[in-house]
């Protein structure tokens, strides 16, 4: 439970209020716009006051608004618990995070991906909550990643109507929306989850569904759970939408791309979680990670992300040229061919590439995870 008696005070229109979890400092408004960690609540050694990783996080009352971003990447090892003054939780306010146990605000507005791209592994629901806040809080907890057992015990904790949402069973057929483009059609629930997709007669090559000239994902997919594209080649092109922020979240099947045949693949530009596997075992004629990326993903649980994938070229910033070359030495990789080349929308970009009649397991099992922690982690 929160502090019933926080030590508060006041400097420059900032209020300071102090519990046993450190020190929280809010402006006017009663939104949060610093914390700092007390010695006692530090998981690291030595204790520091900016550390990220906490015993427990309890946010005092007092504090009516967490701001985007607010907890973004922390590591809490028992649980997080909001105060009933909480009004507002912003955009990834506790994306990316690790925690051991969460006890929902009762009344607090949620942005759509407050949890995004996070590990829960235990959701409490308070008895107070109203059949509203849990329906909205079933939605927002999509976008988090499963961890051992979590299923169960949300299964066992929440009402159906609430759990199936979370699962993606809340909604039937009939009542999604269907997105149709030269690709084919795209089946995409309320969230802009993936549901279902049928592609067009005439972008199926020789009559066959899983093996396309195009695959243009439209905008309005937010993310793709399941195999959608289990063993699917795409000959020509393959794009992603603006809208698209979450490969494979885990929570049920996964592995959107597993064993694909793809052309030039740029990972989407407000990507925010990548689930295990949901590019394992892919053939790519190239891959990029683009400087939107930069700091957008969370990675020290999972690198698996790319296992056993084939890549012939992977394309990186320009300025990431060192860091590329490095992560190549690492390995066993030889005849890679370096070099530069300037994309019109992504700009300069540095790139390695194996011979051409070849493509190598290296550069998408073991570089591409290098990369994509060093320029999309923490």
């Amino acid at each position: 439970m929160n502090d019933p008696h926080p030590l508060v005070h006041q400097a420059n229109n900032t209020h300071m209020i102090e519990n046993d979890c450190g020190r929280f400092f809010v402006d006017a408004s009663g939104m949060l716009v610093r914390y700092t960690c007390s010695p006692d609540n530090c998981w690291s050694l030595p204790p520091r006051e900016d550390t990220s990783s906490l015993h427990h996080l309890h946010i005092p009352e007092g504090v009516r608004i967490l701001p985007p971003g607010a907890f973004a990447g922390y590591s809490v090892h028992a649980d997080v618990a909001f105060p009933d003054s909480l009004k507002r939780m912003g955009r990834g306010a506790f994306t990316r995070c690790r925690i051991s146990r969460v006890t929902m605000p009762v009344q607090a507005a949620l942005e759509p991906d407050v949890f995004a791209g996070s590990i829960l592994d235990e959701i409490i629901l308070p008895p107070q909550m109203s059949d509203e806040a849990m329906r909205r809080a079933a939605h927002v907890l999509r976008l988090t990643r499963d961890s051992s057992g979590f299923m169960g015990k949300l299964t066992a904790q929440w009402p159906k109507a609430y759990a199936d949402i979370f699962a993606g069973d809340g909604e039937p057929r009939e009542s999604l929306t269907a997105i149709t483009n030269a690709s084919g059609v795209f089946y995409t629930d309320s969230d802009g989850f993936l549901q279902d997709f049928t592609p067009h007669p005439a972008n199926c090559i020789s009559g066959k569904t899983n093996e396309l000239y195009h695959l243009v994902i439209p905008e309005g997919v937010t993310a793709i759970r399941g195999r959608h594209f289990d063993q699917l080649t795409v000959r020509d092109s393959l794009s992603f939408p603006r809208s698209l922020v979450c490969f494979d979240t885990s929570n049920r099947g996964g592995a959107p791309f597993v064993r694909a045949v793809l052309p030039d693949v740029v990972l989407p530009e407000n990507l925010r979680s990548i689930g295990n596997f949901s590019f394992g075992s892919v053939q790519a004629r190239s891959l990029t990670i683009p400087a939107s990326l930069r700091g957008s993903l969370y990675h020290p649980y999972c690198v698996r992300e790319f296992k056993d994938s084939s890549i012939r070229e992977l394309r990186v910033p320009a300025e990431y040229r060192s860091l590329l070359a490095d992560a190549c030495r690492q390995t066993s990789l030889k005849n890679a061919e370096y070099g530069m080349l300037h994309d019109p929308v992504l700009g300069d970009l540095c790139f390695v590439r194996v011979p051409w009649n070849a493509f190598d397991w290296q550069l998408g099992g073991t570089v591409v995870p290098r990369l994509l922690i060093a320029i999309a982690g923490q």
